[in-house]
């Protein structure tokens, strides 16, 4: 459904903003290869094959987030502190950890707004699969 309404509405991403994510998503992912023991040499060209297979990943996941920010600012969706903290309830449960020490290392790292945005993302996708009006399209 998702995929439909992003195909219907078409807006420009930033191509510099799209290389920011990308960049910062490689160098993440170089990290972790390199913590692995993975070599210079096979790192780098698995680098290379990521930016490729990733880039069109990452403009729709921006694509994606910028669609449903609108959704919640023109529908009023926000994200209350009870809803975030059944997130975070349902993340520990998840990860089998502390619910109090979860919340207590997001606040440290900055991230409880991170936890919000999500929470409104999935409010805004609820409101368009409710309000979705599905139509049948004959074939010709």
């Amino acid at each position: 459904m998702l995929d439909a309404v992003i195909e219907r509405v078409r807006f420009e991403v930033p191509p510099g903003l799209i290389e920011e994510r990308l960049r910062r998503r490689l160098h993440s992912a170089s990290h972790d290869l390199e913590h692995r023991g993975v070599g210079r040499a096979a790192i780098d060209r698995q680098m290379a094959h990521f930016e490729q297979e990733w880039r069109p990943l990452v403009e729709r996941e921006i694509r994606e987030e910028w669609l449903l920010d609108s959704i919640a600012q023109a529908e009023s969706i926000a994200a209350d502190d009870a809803e975030v903290e059944a997130r975070f309830e349902r993340i520990a449960q998840e990860q089998g950890g502390d619910v109090a020490k979860l919340r207590k290392a997001y606040r440290e790292a900055g991230l409880v707004e991170a936890i919000r945005a999500q929470v409104v993302e999935d409010k805004a996708v609820e409101f368009l699969l409710r309000e979705a009006k599905v139509e049948d399209v004959a074939a010709s």
